[in-house]
């Protein structure tokens, strides 16, 4: 009777380490499914809404700039297009398209990233010789950019250095004085590192060359 009795107990604990092992294999499978199902939608995703952008927003969409109108651009005798004074504000109208070439992707909406071709932005005013302007740009600065010279040139001629310490969103105000204007267009470059988002992360499928993001940029 007590052999009998020891047969059983063993053969009870036999099928309970068998049952323990199932609940853990179940377990694994039931994760192993959520990990699939997750990458589908990845997938899906992508299929549907295309490949994703940097995950930072340079606008704040809450508080939406009012936008203005465009202003027109006036062809200079050498063919560069160039706006007149104003606010632009990264819209992505034919106006904006037209002056926004060197250095500038397209409009995503409410600002354009810059860096394209790895270029410097460049873009042209229409100008009166010998008045002094001030330029104002908010520009999201990503954190490849982080603790790196920003220069923003006028004519050439360096107007701004600055850098920040981690990636941040800034609003620069600049007096361009009259001695750099000595000729009615006037040439405002920004120029930093150029980065790219795969670099960064294999997993990004953004493979564009970067520089900064613009909100606007504004001469008055």
């Amino acid at each position: 009777m007590t052999g009998n009795k020891k047969r059983l107990q063993e053969r009870i604990d036999e099928l309970e380490e068998k049952g323990r092992l199932l609940e853990e294999k179940t377990k694994q499978a039931m994760d192993l499914l959520e990990s699939l199902v997750s990458e589908f939608d990845d997938f899906q995703n992508t299929i549907l809404l295309g490949p994703p952008r940097p995950l930072s927003q340079p606008r704040d969409f809450a508080n939406p700039p009012v936008f203005q109108e465009a202003k027109e651009i006036q062809p200079d005798p050498i063919g560069i297009p160039c706006l007149k004074p104003g606010r632009i504000e990264m819209a992505g109208t034919q106006e904006e398209n037209d002056a926004l070439k060197e250095g500038w992707w397209q409009s995503e909406g409410n600002f354009r990233w810059a860096g394209k071709d790895s270029k410097h932005p460049v873009l042209y005013f229409s100008v009166s010789p010998d008045k002094e302007y001030e330029l104002t740009a908010k520009i999201f600065i990503p954190g490849a950019l982080a603790k790196k010279s920003i220069k923003i040139m006028a004519n050439d001629t360096t107007v701004a250095d600055f850098a920040v310490d981690k990636e941040m969103q800034v609003e620069k105000k600049i007096k361009i004085p009259q001695n750099i204007i000595t000729k009615d267009i006037l040439k405002i470059a920004f120029k930093s590192d150029i980065w790219n988002p795969k670099d960064l992360d294999p997993k990004v499928s953004d493979n564009r060359t970067l520089s900064m993001a613009f909100d606007y940029i504004e001469l008055n």
